[in-house]
């Protein structure tokens, strides 16, 4: 009979051990997701406010120096990190007035 419980209870114990590594791994796993949620949560709202910023300087320079202007400015990424209210003269700074000019009026036609 002891000849049969020692591989028995031999088996349980690996296989205890084997489900309390695969507890510590799944927790090791959680802990690892807490921290990525908490990192990619933060970097959402600084990614969400640095597009309504660029909305907001669009608007403006839309408003401003027209549409193909804005355009032109968002491709070339003139709109970002620049405080809405400064980002008319940035632009104006960006391009010459000649070329503002010639874009407004290849709009127009």
């Amino acid at each position: 009979m002891a000849g049969f419980l020692v591989p028995f209870l031999a088996g349980g114990i690996t296989k205890a051990l084997e489900t309390r590594a695969e507890y510590d791994e799944n927790e090791n796993a959680g802990n690892m997701v807490d921290a990525a949620s908490e990192k990619y949560s933060a970097q959402f709202d600084v990614n969400q406010k640095a597009i309504e910023l660029q909305n907001a300087n669009y608007k403006a320079v839309s408003g401003s120096l027209g549409l193909a202007m804005a355009e032109i400015a968002a491709k070339d990424g003139n709109l970002n990190n620049v405080p809405t209210n400064q980002v008319i003269a940035y632009v104006k700074e960006k391009y010459s007035k000649a070329f503002i000019d010639k874009v407004d009026k290849k709009s127009q036609e």
